[in-house]
């Protein structure tokens, strides 16, 4: 951020990208698997995205699940880590992470946060919730079934950013 501020861009043009996929290596080492490790390559092909070095949110969810992983937080980089198959280890956001860089956007006057890619979120919606959330959204972005399972609401808005961090007086 220091490169845009001393070049005198104005914060609030400037939008801070999260993802609702994470970077995924393979280890050099079983006994090294943080990030600052050195990696052979990038982690195998997901079974949905078919990338090698990407697993998509609903592939991470899967693999925690299936493999009973409890996810570390580095809060310096603010990303969520996980580390499976022995040499297999993934840096992702999910929603604490998500809320955390939103807080920082709004600290520094940005002009809101996004997400790339929206197709890569889960299909009931779990990190495009979670976004909406940590920005504080005054719609719903996505359709929202009744307690009954009878209804769902569907609000239509502009979608080309989560935020208008700049809105406050503060900045």
């Amino acid at each position: 951020m220091d490169l845009l501020w001393r070049n005198d861009i104005n914060p609030d043009k400037v939008v801070l990208g999260t993802a609702f996929y994470g970077r995924a290596f393979t280890a050099t080492s079983p006994s090294c698997l943080t990030p600052g490790c050195t990696f052979e390559s990038g982690a195998k092909r997901g079974p949905c995205s078919k990338e090698i070095s990407i697993l998509i949110g609903s592939e991470i969810e899967d693999i925690i699940k299936q493999k009973k992983l409890t996810p570390v937080l580095d809060k310096a980089a603010a990303v969520k880590i996980i580390t499976f198959d022995n040499d297999q280890w993934v840096a992702y956001d999910d929603a604490e992470t998500l809320q955390l860089k939103a807080d920082f956007a709004r600290s520094q006057c940005m002009g809101g946060v996004m997400v790339w890619a929206v197709s890569h979120d889960t299909t009931d919606g779990k990190f495009s919730l979670a976004l909406q959330k940590a920005a504080g959204r005054k719609v719903i972005s996505l359709g929202q079934t009744s307690g009954d399972g009878t209804t769902t609401v569907v609000t239509s808005h502009a979608q080309c950013k989560w935020t208008n961090c700049n809105e406050s007086k503060s900045c």
